[in-house]
């Protein structure tokens, strides 16, 4: 990282914890609009938080990439 001594071996890793100094939070809740630094954040958010796991936004994608 060039703003702090962490190192990192993948890429992917590095550029997760960039976020960290920058505050970017690309994931957004379709429900709420909450945003999210990580998707990990995001989906626990969608499992706990009723209001937003039972809305209609998410059920319609929870059956949008299934094959039939």
């Amino acid at each position: 990282c060039v703003t702090c001594p962490r190192a990192f071996a993948r890429k992917h890793d590095l550029q997760r914890h960039i976020r960290v100094h920058t505050g970017a939070k690309p994931y957004l809740c379709v429900a709420c609009k909450k945003p999210f630094a990580r998707t990990d954040a995001l989906k626990r958010h969608l499992r706990i938080e009723d209001a937003c796991r039972l809305s209609p936004e998410i059920q319609a994608l929870k059956g949008a990439g299934k094959r039939r």
